[in-house]
């Protein structure tokens, strides 16, 4: 009986350790994705227009067999997935982007750090 409980621990031990490298894994590369929307917003005026309609706007994949959902604020397109959320999560009206809602708040940040200075 011993030796049966030795190998399933050793087979738990594996497992657990390739869950946790895989959480390690999903965590660097949730956050260097995530850069993406402060690169958007220091290259925002340097945009000419050149991405393709109707595609999105973090895969540069179009409608083929996911919905895209429309940004109020800037009228990008994004597939629910490459933005971390479900279709239940945004609203039909008033939806905004990862990037419309971080240039809300560091604009927010701006002004209150304006507000306290003077």
């Amino acid at each position: 009986p011993k030796s049966k409980d030795v190998s399933v621990r050793s087979m738990a031990i594996d497992i657990l350790g390739t869950i946790a490298a895989r959480l390690k894994h999903d965590s660097v590369v949730c956050h260097q994705e995530s850069l993406w929307v402060v690169q958007e917003l220091l290259d925002r005026e340097n945009t000419d227009g050149s991405e393709p309609r109707g595609t999105c706007s973090v895969c540069s994949d179009g409608v083929v067999e996911k919905c895209l959902v429309v940004c109020q604020g800037c009228q990008r397109l994004f597939h629910p997935n490459c933005i971390g959320v479900t279709e239940h999560d945004i609203s039909m009206r008033g939806w905004h982007c990862p990037l419309c809602l971080c240039g809300k708040q560091l604009l927010l940040t701006v002004i209150l750090q304006i507000a306290n200075e003077g």
